[in-house]
């Protein structure tokens, strides 16, 4: 007679094939992960030995003989394997180079001889970390070098596939599309986005890409001289696609012209201010911070370093552009995005949020947007928030968080005075405590007035209540 299906699933239950198909994974009753084995009798038996203990520690397979004494070794397999927990032709037995296991959306666990050495947040960061722990013979106290160096990695990564995307149009169940996109600068008249498309091999890709740059874009010469059979991407072991890649990557600006001007203008007028030459340049006294930045000075030092006669092309050194990238867990299937819709305000309605903490507030939902892209490309460095933000046009107001908060069915204004928080009463709407709030702005915050502020404040109210289309209606103090 033979066996169910019901049969065999039990037989063959709470063990996996990982994506790889090199390690097989056991979880506890209830589905929790327990441990990893290399075999499938291993796994089974190491299953039924533990997987019924549904809470603590229990000995991890390695510590174990999981070959001594193993009925599924000893007896053989009840039933034929099921087609889930089969290896492919195309499975390669495990070597001692390490192993990387993709156990979640967010997690790269690398392992070498069935030991853990550590987890990682997307491919590209697990295969460098690899190579680096194979190149310090596993040597895990190595980790936090090889974590600071990995952006270094990472930039030249971006470097490699710089211009090349793949097609977020291809349809579902057929391969990868490559696309080659053209910089700006090298548009047709009257383009605004222009994609070289139908790549099936990223090494033709990257090839015709080369090409491109260094003939200026010229599509046509490429169609009359390329020579695929000279194509070198398919002798290399390419490098991982990235999982994350940063948008609109850049080469490092010199600004030769730019210093070399500021010198001049330097030896012309010594005693010449910051603000002053940024005036005489017409530029900003930001772009001045971040061209001198760029080569790791600053305004004064880079002044005594020109009337002590150096030159500054020649004595500095221009610090290369490293790019910060995204090792956040990935988002949840139902995330909608950075910005969010704040319904209590009605000037600055829109609001960034990042983990927890707050990146301002915002008129436009537009302007949010345009600021959450770049703060993810910056890391969501708030220290950058500021420039950010005058990049696109927008100067918060120092010190303009709400300062209103609820308190039941009431509003209450509070703020912080000599690092002590101080009240300054609740209000049964929230319109009313924005006008005592603004009032008390205008008094500096002298609580000894606070009585009088009321007052007003009510009456302001009521008369935008009475009188809509007035003066008062809607406007902040």
């Amino acid at each position: 007679m033979s066996a169910s299906q019901t049969e065999i699933r039990q037989y063959y239950q709470r063990v996996y094939l990982d994506s790889s198909e090199r390690m097989y994974w056991v979880n506890r009753v209830g589905g929790n992960y327990l441990g990893t084995t290399r075999t499938l009798e291993e796994a089974l038996y190491y299953r039924d030995l533990y997987s019924d203990i549904r809470e603590g520690e229990v000995p991890r397979p390695h510590e174990l003989n999981l070959q001594e004494n193993n009925p599924y070794i000893e007896e053989g397999l009840k039933y034929p394997v099921p087609e889930r927990l089969q290896r492919s032709r195309n499975y390669k037995p495990y070597t001692p180079k390490g192993s990387i296991y993709h156990r979640s959306k967010s997690c790269y666990a690398l392992y070498y001889s069935n030991t853990y050495l550590c987890c990682c947040r997307t491919y590209e960061q697990s295969v460098y970390t690899l190579e680096k722990l194979r190149e310090a013979n596993w040597d895990t106290s190595k980790l936090p070098e090889i974590n600071e160096k990995y952006p270094e990695w990472y930039t030249w990564l971006l470097g490699f596939y710089r211009y090349i995307t793949i097609d977020a149009n291809c349809r579902k169940g057929i391969d990868k599309l490559y696309i080659i996109n053209v910089p700006h600068r090298y548009l047709k008249e009257g383009k605004n986005v222009e994609h070289i498309r139908g790549y099936r091999n990223l090494e033709d890709a990257l090839y015709e890409r080369d090409f491109l740059v260094e003939h200026n874009w010229d599509y046509d010469l490429l169609v009359e001289t390329i020579n695929d059979q000279e194509n070198p991407y398919y002798d290399m072991e390419l490098p991982p696609w990235p999982e994350r890649k940063v948008k609109n990557i850049r080469e490092r600006d010199p600004h030769h012209e730019e210093i070399r001007l500021m010198q001049k203008i330097i030896l012309e007028d010594p005693d010449i201010q910051q603000k002053d030459l940024a005036q005489k340049m017409d530029t900003s006294d930001m772009n001045i911070r971040n061209w001198l930045k760029s080569y790791n000075t600053n305004w004064l030092d880079f002044k005594i370093l020109v009337l002590a006669g150096e030159d500054p092309l020649e004595t500095l050194t221009l610090e290369p552009l490293i790019y910060t990238p995204d090792l956040s867990p990935s988002m949840p299937s139902n995330f909608k995005g950075y910005v969010h819709k704040n319904y209590k305000s009605k000037i600055s309605p829109w609001i960034i949020t990042y983990h927890t903490k707050t990146y301002g507030v915002y008129p436009t939902r537009e302007l949010a947007l345009k600021i959450a892209e770049d703060l993810v490309e910056c890391g969501w460095d708030k220290k950058q928030l500021r420039s950010i933000q005058l990049k696109h046009g927008y100067n918060a107001v120092k010190g303009s968080k709400n300062l209103i908060y609820r308190k039941g069915n009431t509003y209450a204004v509070r703020k912080t005075i000599k690092g002590k928080l101080a009240y300054f009463g609740c209000y049964p709407n929230h319109r009313l405590a924005e006008i005592t709030r603004d009032l008390l702005k205008q008094e500096n915050w002298n609580k000894e007035k606070l009585p009088n502020i009321r007052d007003t404040g009510e009456l302001i109210y009521r008369l935008e209540k009475e009188y809509p289309s007035t003066m008062f209606s809607g406007v902040r103090l």
